[in-house]
């Protein structure tokens, strides 16, 4: 099991640095990077985190594609059974829960805020406030899993024997 996760970890990592590369190097090349579109400027909190979303694009892009090879290196180090993967991924599972509830907190008050300030956009701040909460769910779920799989005895076992 622990070599399905690790190997899910590289797939994951490698693919999503991958992609954060294609797009900020499909921007570097074409010279220019999208544009928010001026409905959402005036448009109370959440317009102005897409408007720094958007200012700050191709920083978020290397951030991501470094966050990527982070994961893809812990995955490695899991499938090679070194004890620091062990511990990096504990805390790992801990920092994701940790800021997918924080991200669901902040993004459900930016919605809500859209929502009272904008009344013709209320329905779609419910959609998204409900999507935003399914994948913060999500996310804490498989960093849990990730969590409970790493303290089993059998697990901790694997680690130990290999450090």
């Amino acid at each position: 099991m622990v070599s399905a996760v690790a190997l899910s970890l590289i797939g994951v990592g490698l693919l999503g640095a991958g992609i954060a590369a294609w797009q900020l190097l499909g921007w570097l090349f074409a010279g220019q990077v999208p544009l928010l579109a001026a409905s959402w400027r005036n448009s109370g909190l959440t317009g102005e985190f897409l408007a720094m979303f958007f200012a700050w694009l191709p920083a978020l892009l290397a951030l991501a594609i470094a966050f990527h090879c982070f994961v893809a290196w812990l995955g490695t180090g899991l499938l090679w059974r070194r004890g620091w993967a062990r511990r990096t991924a504990l805390g790992f599972a801990m920092a994701w829960a940790a800021l997918a509830a924080l991200g669901c907190a902040v993004a459900r008050y930016a919605l809500e805020d859209l929502a009272r300030g904008y009344p013709e956009r209320a329905s779609f701040a419910r959609v998204a406030e409900s999507l935003v909460l399914e994948v913060t769910l999500v996310n804490i779920v498989f960093a849990a899993a990730l969590a409970l799989l790493l303290i089993q005895p059998a697990v901790r076992a694997q680690f130990s024997a290999g450090s």
